[in-house]
């Protein structure tokens, strides 16, 4: 899917059925295609979707631009661009109807993590994804997000990194664990003494996790508060004592690293690798 938005105020070849600002083209692969770039004089700005969507300037004046299309997208000339990364992760996230339904807290090749308030967890289909810009709109309301994309927030978050813990059910002390695997705790589920949902081990330094929770709570815990590991974290307290370790979502990382590079600890070895591939033999 490439979509395109007009930068023409000539419309009088369009027809009624199209949006006056955009039109969407369904050609299955992402392509560029040289002779027609020329053709219409197209701008590439940016992209939108992952390896999906590419928005552009295009003159369309004079131009019979359906016919002239679709002959151009015969030519066998294609170049395939993987883009970055990064574009949803930490973001605000709005419905239709609702202007802040959470924020994403971990981005996939094909969908978006986002922790709600409360215990509220969705995992949403990039395609579903209408706009991007200083937050994610999708282009559904949020009944029906709830409806078809909620998910336990105690269920793991998705990863390319596998946990070297088998068992859901039994924890062991933290030096045991850390002994038997070292630097291990990413993408674990964090809970209070009492049990409580604290949130998700986001990124593991050798002092300290950072937890990111409900209700845009981010959490930078000493592990000398971590009195148990095994698929779960187990801290020594409880809230309201956990948020003494409150800290703004948007600030450095413990390593001083910025906290865009939390996403990159889920898919390290491919996911977030600028590339550009040419596909044009």
């Amino acid at each position: 899917m490439i979509s395109f938005f007009l930068a023409s105020n000539d419309q009088s070849n369009l027809s009624p059925a199209f949006n006056p600002h955009c039109f969407t083209i369904n050609i299955g692969i992402v392509v560029r295609n040289d002779a027609l770039f020329g053709a219409f004089n197209i701008n590439v700005v940016t992209s939108t979707d992952f390896m999906q969507t590419y928005i552009c300037d295009l003159d369309l004046n004079s131009v019979n631009w359906i016919n002239e299309f679709k002959k151009y997208i015969s030519i066998s000339i294609i170049k395939r661009y993987i883009m970055t990364s990064g574009k949803y992760f930490n973001r605000g996230v709005k419905a239709l109807d609702s202007p802040d339904i959470g924020y994403v807290v971990r981005e996939t090749p094909d969908k978006i993590i986002v922790f709600g308030g409360g215990d509220e967890r969705f995992d949403i289909p990039i395609s579903e994804v209408q706009q991007v810009g200083g937050n994610v709109l999708i282009g559904l309301k949020i009944y029906d997000i709830v409806r078809k994309y909620k998910v336990s927030r105690k269920e793991p978050l998705p990863t390319s990194r596998q946990d070297p813990w088998s068992s859901a059910a039994s924890h062991i002390d933290l030096a045991a664990y850390e002994k038997e695997y070292p630097k291990s705790l990413f993408n674990k589920g964090v809970r209070a003494k009492n049990e409580d949902d604290v949130g998700h081990v986001m990124k593991e330094t050798d002092d300290k996790i950072v937890v990111f929770g409900q209700s845009n709570y981010r959490f930078d815990i000493p592990k000398s508060h971590i009195i148990a590991a095994g698929r779960n974290v187990i801290l020594d307290m409880d809230f309201p004592e956990i948020f003494k370790f409150h800290v703004d979502k948007n600030a450095p990382l413990p390593t001083g690293e910025s906290v865009e590079k939390l996403n990159e600890e889920a898919y390290p070895e491919h996911y977030h690798v600028h590339k550009y591939q040419d596909k044009s033999k």
